[in-house]
């Protein structure tokens, strides 16, 4: 077991910073965090995925209520309309990531409308998640339950496979975040690449079984003393800041980077969550990234 290099430091930082996320309370907060999650992958930055968010929930498009016939041909007569509008700052990317939005509009579509069928069948709500909030292995059956086993596979046509609470599109990446944003299943990482990435840089043994990663990360985790949540996180800031990163330059990145970066411009984690997060932000954090230090 070889771990990165400074990985324990950007661990104790982000332990250091935040907290974990609180148990939800409310039943719309369920929803969108799992509208939210459904926007991610690909190859969309974390800014490009809340922008697209806000757009859709400004024009009502992620309401429960009105996920009816024509939403497609609806929401991207308004994705029109904002790409129009868009202002600085960073109107490029802006206009990119609405035209990546309208590309998938059909996929998410679908996917919202089968997320809002197997909701109300598992009459999912945030008692109910409270209620298994004690119980890991209630918490794994339903993530399981939920969430189809290939990222790739395709929405269209799936809603009637025997396995009538999968929700098609929704890997265990993430009905995982999902999970995280509503304050369960802490004590799992998702099987992405940046996990496996992660993995083989540890020396540990190749696997993508998201069971087999998430023993593989904990002992990781119990050998430098660390909470699977604070670490899995730290990995997140290291692969979300990397993703950033010139692709020529991204292997020369690591953990240590990051935080020279952050200690030269006197920058915390809480400045780097919101220029990960913010359209109109994260150039700047990409040319802070691109610096020499």
């Amino acid at each position: 077991m070889e771990i990165p290099f400074d990985f324990e430091k950007l661990v104790n930082i982000v332990e250091e910073t935040w907290d974990k996320p609180g148990l939800i309370t409310d039943d719309n907060a369920l929803w969108y965090n799992f509208c939210r999650a459904a926007l991610l992958g690909g190859n969309l930055t974390d800014a490009e995925v809340n922008y697209e968010f806000n757009i859709l929930k400004k024009h009502g498009f992620l309401d429960r209520t009105k996920l009816e016939s024509g939403w497609t041909l609806a929401a991207k007569a308004h994705l029109l309309a904002e790409k129009e509008a868009v202002e600085e700052p960073n109107k490029r990317g802006k206009i990119a990531a609405i035209n990546k939005l309208d590309a998938g509009i059909g996929d998410i579509e679908i996917t919202l409308k089968r997320e809002n069928s197997v909701f109300n069948a598992m009459q999912l709500n945030a008692e109910y998640i409270q209620s298994i909030s004690g119980y890991l292995e209630k918490q794994k059956n339903l993530l399981a339950e939920v969430a189809s086993s290939d990222e790739a596979c395709e929405v269209r046509g799936r809603a009637s496979s025997r396995h009538e609470n999968k929700i098609y599109g929704i890997a265990y990446t993430k009905a995982l975040i999902w999970l995280h944003d509503c304050g369960i299943c802490l004590d799992l990482i998702p099987n992405n690449s940046h996990s496996i990435k992660f993995l083989e840089e540890c020396k540990m043994h190749k696997n993508d079984d998201f069971f087999v990663i998430n023993k593989q990360f904990s002992l990781i985790c119990e050998s430098i003393k660390a909470d699977v949540y604070f670490a899995g996180a730290a990995l997140w800031y290291c692969e979300a800041t990397r993703s950033l990163v010139p692709s020529n330059f991204r292997n020369q990145y690591s953990p240590k980077k990051l935080i020279k970066i952050m200690d030269k411009n006197e920058l915390d984690l809480n400045d780097i969550s919101d220029m990960i997060a913010d359209i109109e932000r994260v150039e700047e954090l990409k040319s802070l990234l691109r610096s020499k230090s």
